[in-house]
Formats: C-alpha cells, structure tokens, sequence
C-alpha cells in the first residue's frame, strides 16, 4: 500500500478527530516516498494499482487525483492499473469532488494521450472490471481488461487460451446485459443497466445513509461514502491503550 497521511500538508484533521478524505489520496509526494521505500527493500516498483472507487473507503477519486497518479506513472514509467469492479455501484454525489462527476473512470482521464487505435491511453494504462460486485455475479468469475500495450495484450490473449468463460457462460451474461427494460415508464433502455443497478444504488444508499445516522449518534468518526459497501470508520477511541502507555 501506498501511505498518504502525512503528504497533504494543506489537509488538517477535522474538530471532532475525523481524517478528511482527501488525506487519503495518492499524489506524488506519497507516491515518491513509496517508490523510495521500495528501492530501499531492494524492490524495483513497476505497477500501481487504483482501486477506483476505493475499496475499503467507499469514495472515489476525483479525476484531478486519478490524472496526477496517470501522470506520474508515465513519467516514471510505472503501469498503472485502474480496477474499476464498484463503478457501478456509485450511490451519491461526492462531499469533496464538487466540480464534476463523482466518478470518472481512467479511461476518460488517460484518453487521447496518444494516437492510433483505440482511446490512446498509452501504454502505461491499464483497466480491468468484472461483473462479481455490480451485479452480485462473482461465482460467473467474468470480467473484462482494456489495455493498449501490445506487450500485455498479447500473453493476456494466449493466457486466455487456457482460461476461458465457457460458452454458456457467455451467453448467459449476454442475454443478461441485453435484456430490454421491464419498466413501464421507458420505451427503450436494458433492464441490467435501467433497472438493476439504480435499484441497487438505491438500495445501498439507504442501507448507508442508516448506518452512517447510528454512527453519528455515537460520535463515532467516519468518510461520507459514495460507492461500494464500505463506510470506512475511526474506531481509535475503543481500543486499549498500548503497553507502553503512550495512547491508542
């Protein structure tokens, strides 16, 4: 993992102790300070891995947070991999991403870097998702990578050679992802994307917004979720006080 507290000189805790998200998020000097930590245990670094939107936070990364990690990675030469599996399950607006979207995936932000086929991402980009938490589906075990370096492509197409879905696997989710509608107020539209998954944002908002009122009655501090099933909570104040006697 990659530390970010103690990198955002400009974020301070908030008066009842909660760390702020922002603390929470890569930028170069955390990201330097891990590459040096690395090479310091003799380990050369090649990948960072995004989980975007975050898991165990529940927030997602504002784009200008996922366009600096991009940007360092090219410069460093460093692959990033954006794993993407909760982008459909974004549930609210963002408390600190009020400038735009409260999610928008590397892809976008990495796009049009360079020329040629397809989104020109480069090839220090990467992403993968899969349809085991959107859609409730892990034991299907289907995903999807986008990448543009041929060097990665080419072993991912042979490897799946001796991985694949089964067929009728594959039509299984086809015939899921291409199911019409069954809501009476549109004419067109899928019910996987129009119906299943605004019902399970709406289910998941209110099961968090439930969770989050009990944990402000018990003044316990936490992130304002925003997607996934995670609320991430400081639960300092319980615990023991250590051996040594300097605190929680």
């Amino acid at each position: 993992p990659v530390p970010t507290l103690g990198h955002h000189p400009e974020v301070s805790v908030t008066d009842n102790g909660a760390v702020p998200p922002e603390a929470y998020y890569p930028n170069r000097s955390a990201l330097d300070a891990a590459v040096e930590a690395s090479r310091a245990r003799g380990v050369e670094p090649k990948i960072l891995l995004l989980s975007h939107p975050n898991n165990p936070l529940g927030v997602c990364y504002p784009p200008s947070v996922v366009r600096e990690c991009i940007e360092w990675g090219r410069e460093n030469e460093i692959h990033i991999v954006s794993d993407e599996i909760y982008a459909g399950s974004v549930y609210r607006e963002s408390a600190t991403n009020t400038d735009g979207p409260t999610f928008e995936s590397a892809l976008s932000v990495a796009a049009g870097h360079k020329g040629g086929d397809g989104l020109g991402i480069g090839p220090y980009v990467h992403f993968v998702y899969a349809l085991s938490k959107d859609f409730c589906l892990s034991g299907l075990r289907v995903g999807a990578a986008y990448s543009e370096n041929p060097d990665i492509r080419l072993p991912m197409q042979k490897l799946n050679d001796l991985c694949q879905i089964s067929s009728q696997t594959q039509l299984l989710v086809e015939k899921m992802l291409t199911a019409p509608s069954t809501s009476q107020d549109r004419e067109e539209g899928y019910w996987s994307t129009d119906d299943f998954l605004p019902e399970a944002r709406r289910r998941m908002k209110a099961r968090c917004e439930k969770l989050e009122s009990r944990l402000n009655e018990a003044g316990i501090p936490h992130l304002a979720s925003d997607s996934g099933m995670f609320v991430w909570m400081d639960m300092r104040e319980f615990l023991p006080p250590r051996e040594n006697g300097d605190g929680p």
